[in-house]
C-alpha cells in the first residue's frame, strides 16, 4: 500500500489534553496512522469529546489560530490574525512537529482560511455582501485583496517556520449561504435556488471584478434582489433541485447572471494561485486544496457537480495546488464508490488525491464498510486517506480504523 499514507484530523486540545507524547503514541498504535492533520486555524463549534481525559463538551474559541504566528509575516496584511488562548499557552504545532519527527509521524497543517466569523465581524469591509447590501460576517470574500493577503501570510508563515508534509486549505473559496452559523433561525423554506442567490456576493471587490470582465453587476444585483424578494414573499418558493446545476441559471437575464456567477471561479483561482506562490517562495511544502462539496450536500449525485457554486473547479485550475483532498462523507458503500469514482474520472492521475473518511455516524455502520471504503481509495490510486476526527470518534472506531488500514496494507 506504500506510499499510501493514513492521516487523522485532530484539534490542538486533543494533543494538549492527552499530552503530545501520549497523543502521538495513540495515533500510531491505536489508529495505525502515520500522519497528523492538525487544525492550525479554526472556526466556532460545539463538540462532544467521548474519550478526552479533561473535558467532554468543548466550545473552541471562534476564528482563532492555534500556532504562534510571526508578526512580521502579517506586517503588510490589513487583516490581523487572532491567536487563540490555547496557542498562547502551548505552541502546539511546534510541539507536535518536534514529537512527530521523533516518532516517525508527519504533520499536515489543516488550515481553515476564509470561514471566520471573528474576522468577518472585525473586518466587515472584507466580508461578502448580499444583493440587499447585508454583510455576511461568517466569511471573508476571496475577491478582496486584503482577504487574499491574509491567507497568503497565514500559509507562508506556516510553510516557512514549521516542518510540514503539506498545508491543507479548507474554505479557500466562496462559501455557501447555509453553513451552520450558531442558532440559525428562519420561517421560510431555504430552497436550493434561494440558497444560491443568497450566497452571491456583491461586495465592492466582486462588483469591480464584474466591471473588469464586462458584466453589468448593477443589473445582476437588482435582478437577484428582486428574485430573492419574490421567493421570500412566497415563503421561499417551490423547491427545485435543478437549481443545483448550472443549466438552471444559464438563460436568466440573457446570460448576465451566469456570467456573474462564473466570476466566483476567477476570484477563487486568484486566491489559490497567490497562496501557492507565497508558500513556494519560502519552502517546498505542498499545498493541498480541500474540495468540500460533500459537506451538507443534497441528494444530488455526483456531488462534484456542485463545486461551481463555491467558485471551485474540478479538477483544480493549473497552478492552484499540489494536491486535492476530497471528502468522502457518504453513507453506504454504493454511494461512496460512485462519488469517489466520479472524482477520480475528473481529477488527473498525476495530481495527488487524498480522500477524507468518517469511521462514525452518519457514514459508517460496520468495520466491513469502512474496510471496503479504504480499499476502494487505494484501488482508485489515492495517495492517502484521512480520518475525521481524533477527538470526536468513539474509542471503538479507533479499532476499526487500525483494522481497516491493516487489512488494506495486507498485514
Amino acid at each position: 500500500m506504500d506510499p499510501f499514507f493514513a492521516s487523522v484530523y485532530a484539534y490542538p486540545w486533543d494533543v494538549i489534553d492527552e499530552s503530545v507524547d501520549v497523543f502521538c503514541r495513540n495515533a500510531r498504535e491505536q489508529l495505525g496512522v502515520d500522519t497528523i492533520s492538525l487544525a492550525v486555524s479554526y472556526h466556532a463549534a460545539k463538540l462532544i469529546l467521548p474519550h478526552n481525559p479533561r473535558r467532554k463538551i468543548y466550545y473552541p474559541e471562534d476564528g482563532s489560530l492555534y500556532f504562534r504566528p510571526d508578526p512580521a509575516a502579517f506586517a503588510d496584511s490589513p487583516i490581523q490574525p487572532h491567536v487563540g488562548k490555547l496557542a498562547l499557552e502551548h505552541d502546539v504545532l511546534a510541539e507536535l512537529c518536534q514529537e512527530s519527527a521523533r516518532t516517525g509521524l508527519e504533520v499536515i497543517a489543516w488550515t481553515v482560511c476564509l470561514h471566520n466569523t471573528r474576522l468577518g465581524s472585525a473586518y466587515p469591509e472584507y466580508a461578502p455582501v448580499n444583493a440587499f447590501g447585508d454583510p455576511v460576517i461568517t466569511y471573508l470574500c476571496p475577491a478582496q485583496p486584503a482577504a487574499r493577503a491574509y491567507v497568503c501570510a497565514l500559509a507562508g508563515d506556516l510553510a516557512h517556520r514549521y516542518s510540514l508534509k503539506a498545508i491543507q486549505l479548507e474554505a479557500a473559496h466562496h462559501m455557501p449561504f447555509v453553513h451552520g452559523f450558531h442558532h440559525e433561525m428562519q420561517q421560510v423554506r431555504v430552497t436550493p435556488a434561494l440558497q444560491i442567490l443568497l450566497g452571491l456576493c456583491f461586495c465592492p471587490a466582486c462588483l469591480a471584478l464584474a466591471r473588469e470582465h464586462g458584466v453589468n453587476a448593477v443589473l445582476v444585483r437588482r435582478y437577484v434582489a428582486d428574485d430573492i424578494q419574490a421567493r421570500l414573499t412566497e415563503g421561499g418558493g417551490e423547491s427545485d433541485e435543478a437549481a443545483w446545476l448550472p443549466s438552471y441559471w444559464h438563460g436568466q437575464l440573457e446570460g448576465d447572471l451566469w456570467a456573474y456567477m462564473q466570476l466566483r471561479r476567477h476570484s477563487t483561482n486568484e486566491l489559490l494561485k497567490e497562496v501557492r506562490q507565497a508558500v513556494q517562495a519560502v519552502s517546498a511544502v505542498e499545498v493541498h486544496l480541500q474540495e468540500a462539496s460533500a459537506v451538507g450536500a443534497p441528494a444530488h449525485s455526483p456531488v462534484l457537480d456542485l463545486a461551481w457554486h463555491l467558485g471551485m473547479s474540478v479538477p483544480p485550475a493549473e497552478g492552484t495546488c499540489d494536491g486535492v483532498s476530497i471528502l468522502g462523507y457518504f453513507a453506504g458503500l454504493d454511494r461512496f464508490t460512485a462519488e469517489i469514482d466520479a472524482y477520480r474520472a475528473r481529477i488527473p492521475a498525476e495530481l495527488p488525491l487524498e480522500i477524507g473518511l468518517r469511521a462514525c455516524i452518519p457514514d459508517c455502520d460496520s468495520l466491513e464498510e469502512l474496510t471496503a471504503k479504504v480499499a476502494h481509495c487505494a484501488t482508485v490510486g489515492a495517495r492517502g486517506v484521512s480520518f475525521y476526527n481524533y477527538g470526536m470518534m468513539p474509542a471503538v472506531r479507533r479499532n476499526w480504523i487500525r483494522e481497516a488500514l491493516s487489512r488494506a496494507r495486507g498485514n
